[in-house]
């Protein structure tokens, strides 16, 4: 628990690992820690994190761009005004280092 604390640069996808290996061990803890489990505020949310870990930018949809738009920031400075627009940029990096390319 400390360690995923205070660990800078432990993302969301290690979390899930770490998660995945103790329900292993633990079967009866994946009630607490499932992806959609009563804790998780936004499984919509953590769903669309996952997919830009896993490098699958071009599976987010429209609605899974909304939700990450307000921890985009652009790549390069060619990426410039479309977050003003209500749209995410072409490429965009959120504030963990997850790249997100608009699309669907």
């Amino acid at each position: 628990s400390k360690k995923l604390q205070s660990d800078e640069k432990v993302t969301l996808l290690d979390v899930r690992d770490r998660f995945d290996a103790l329900i292993e061990r633990h079967p009866s803890a994946a009630e607490y820690l499932a992806a959609d489990a009563s804790v998780v505020k936004s499984p919509a949310f953590e769903n669309a994190c996952v997919k830009v870990l896993l490098g699958k930018e071009m599976e987010l949809t429209g609605y899974d761009h909304e939700l990450l738009a307000a921890f985009a920031t652009p790549v390069s400075s060619r990426c410039s005004g479309g977050l003003l627009e209500g749209k995410p940029p072409p490429t965009c990096k959120t504030s963990q280092g997850m790249q997100c390319r608009a699309g669907n």
